[in-house]
């Protein structure tokens, strides 16, 4: 006695399809570059820093980079304890980011040079 299953060829079809494509999918995505982070370690806090990061991100913007879009951005804030900085400065060391922003005077810059050899200051 023989058993016919129905639309059994039409089911392995069908995943032998999706499979395929989910591999394009999973292809696309390694292929496509990783969104660049920027490390913003900051000395006071943002309030005090507004119409910097205002500019900051207009500056951005009219090179084409835009938050979340296509570009990441971390933030620390030392809220005025510069003896904060170093630890803050090798968080953001840490998280691998592309970059470090550094405004606000030498500590801050010292405190982002001191934690990184790869990412520029």
């Amino acid at each position: 006695m023989s058993v016919a299953v129905c639309g059994s060829d039409h089911d392995a079809s069908d995943e032998r399809k999706h499979a395929g494509k989910q591999h394009e999918v999973d292809t696309l995505q390694a292929q496509q570059p990783a969104m660049p982070v920027i490390g913003y370690l900051g000395a006071e806090s943002p309030a005090a820093f507004a119409s910097r990061l205002r500019a900051f991100r207009q500056g951005l913007s009219e090179t084409g980079y835009v938050e979340g879009r296509n570009v990441a951005i971390e933030f620390r804030w030392a809220e005025g304890q510069h003896n904060k900085l170093p630890a803050l400065a090798a968080e953001l060391a840490g998280r691998s980011v592309n970059v470090i922003v550094a405004p606000g005077g030498a500590p801050p810059a010292l405190a982002a040079k001191s934690a990184t050899l790869n990412a520029p200051i």
